[in-house]
């Protein structure tokens, strides 16, 4: 039998860079995030690969499973070619795609200037991240639907791009009582900025409690 796990609401909107997670209303620095993310076409996955894992509440593994997504685009549409599973335990991969499908940037997403009203975002702190200076900024961002999101964002001051997004949903929904997500960034051979990682983690509480990872990597990366 497959397991079929539903991305809670609120980290769906994380997933897929939706909702606006940002309003900065007089910070330079983010500006100029804005600028540089939005300075050049979409890009969007074309090979994804899902891997999901189901334990119990004493960390012993119940089920897994792997799903490999192959896609093309074809006259500036995003098609999916194949979808390969094994295993018993199958993340949403309709969900994922649908709520995050590997687009940097996205349209009413955090980097769409449009939608920067609808987050609070403070400057935190400079640290050191993989070796480089970082800026680190708390954010929390409102949603009608899904609830409040809050998390972290860190920043490459020179480059004035993202670098790593954590996100925590204070509400969820479906199977998951609490979840995390961690979205990772790099720069790839065609010298786009793109979300090369994402990992999830969740958990159920009760007598069949259970915790869940996810482990999302998006490659081959083409401008539409």
């Amino acid at each position: 039998m497959k397991i079929k796990v539903r991305i809670p609401g609120p980290l769906a909107v994380i997933l897929f860079l939706a909702g606006g997670i940002f309003p900065l209303k007089s910070d330079a620095l983010w500006e100029e995030v804005l600028d540089e993310v939005n300075r050049s076409g979409q890009a969007v996955a074309l090979d994804i690969s899902i891997e999901g894992y189901l334990f119990d509440r004493k960390g012993t593994m119940l089920s897994s499973g792997n799903t490999r997504i192959q896609r093309s685009i074809v006259s500036g549409t995003v098609h999916v070619d194949s979808v390969r599973e094994d295993g018993d335990f199958q993340p949403d991969q309709e969900t994922l795609l649908e709520l995050f499908g590997g687009t940097m940037p996205r349209p009413g997403g955090i980097f769409d200037r449009s939608v920067q009203s609808r987050l609070t975002l403070t400057q935190k702190d400079w640290l050191y991240y993989n070796g480089e200076e970082t800026v680190l900024y708390d954010y929390r961002f409102e949603s009608e639907k899904q609830g409040p999101i809050s998390g972290q964002i860190w920043i490459d001051p020179e480059k004035h791009l993202p670098l790593r997004i954590l996100s925590v949903p204070e509400k969820t929904s479906g199977f998951l009582d609490t979840s995390r997500m961690d979205l990772y960034f790099h720069r790839d051979e065609q010298g786009l900025w793109i979300p090369y990682e994402m990992q999830m983690e969740g958990s159920r509480s009760g007598i069949l409690s259970r915790n869940v990872s996810i482990r999302m990597q998006m490659g081959d990366f083409s401008e539409l």
